[in-house]
């Protein structure tokens, strides 16, 4: 195999879809995956979801459809937009994925809590791609390739901000910097700024809209939304086998993250 086409096999995606953030608690989460033949068959089974309910393959959908945005799948009978979300979250748990999401208390600094939360998400990116749980790779030395693709249309100021506490982190490395770089590269070669040149250097923004993964990133918290917000645990229950989890089978702080940490207290009796 060349080294391009090897590239191309280590490369993993994490999908984060900005969720509720008209609401108290508001969402940051998605869905990681291996780039290649998983990653393209999951595009193609969605959008034939899409073209068997909606006649439409390219059409935009989404967890709360509206009527200005999505004037096709808002037509729906109540019937067919379950029928819809069942079939999105059926769809992706049959793939290698782990879901991870963050569950944000809005504040008056909830921007700085966002950017915390984007941190955060990024240490278990780091975490699973590196071998040292979820994904495996077997090539000794070899470090994976993750890029983290965020759908975003909030000011642009907080685009940028976002940009630089990601940067931030990639450059300096996180607190669990040298137990994982001890496995990765041996102690007697342990420098800590290479942790997480596990990811791209920067994060990639895109729009729901022209990205059929995103829009099934927005399903995967929606589900997580319905469950938090109404205590609903209809769509949760078909997605929760593939949220990251510890050793113990324990999703909070793994898959599942409070910012801030104390509201997690909050939820423990319907998660």
């Amino acid at each position: 195999m060349d080294k391009k086409n090897e590239n191309i096999k280590n490369k993993y995606l994490f999908y984060l879809d900005d969720s509720g953030t008209g609401e108290n608690p508001c969402y940051l989460g998605g869905f990681i995956i291996q780039n290649g033949k998983n990653e393209t068959d999951l595009q193609l089974k969605f959008r034939e979801i899409k073209s068997d309910l909606l006649n439409n393959e390219n059409v935009y959908i989404k967890w709360s459809p509206t009527k200005r945005e999505n004037p096709e799948q808002y037509k729906l009978s109540k019937v067919k937009k379950e029928s819809l979300k069942e079939q999105v979250l059926k769809l992706i748990v049959r793939y290698e994925i782990f879901i991870i999401s963050a569950i944000i208390r809005k504040d008056e600094d909830y921007w700085s809590s966002q950017s915390e939360a984007l941190r955060r998400l990024a240490e278990r990116f780091v975490f699973l791609i590196s071998g040292k749980e979820g994904f495996k790779y077997t090539k000794e030395g070899y470090y994976p390739y993750g890029q983290i693709i965020l759908d975003y249309l909030g000011p642009k100021n907080r685009k940028n901000n976002l940009t630089r506490v990601y940067h931030n982190y990639w450059t300096e490395g996180n607190i669990y910097s040298t137990d994982l770089h001890d496995y990765l590269v041996g102690k007697e070669r342990w420098r800590k700024i290479e942790l997480n040149h596990c990811l791209r250097e920067t994060i990639f923004f895109s729009q729901s809209k022209y990205c059929d993964l995103l829009q099934i990133a927005d399903f995967i918290t929606g589900a997580i939304r319905e469950l938090i917000r109404n205590k609903n645990d209809r769509y949760y229950n078909l997605i929760k086998d593939k949220i990251r989890k510890d050793s113990y089978g324990n999703i909070n702080g793994y898959g599942l993250v409070f910012i801030p940490k104390e509201i997690e207290e909050s939820y423990k009796s319907i998660i």
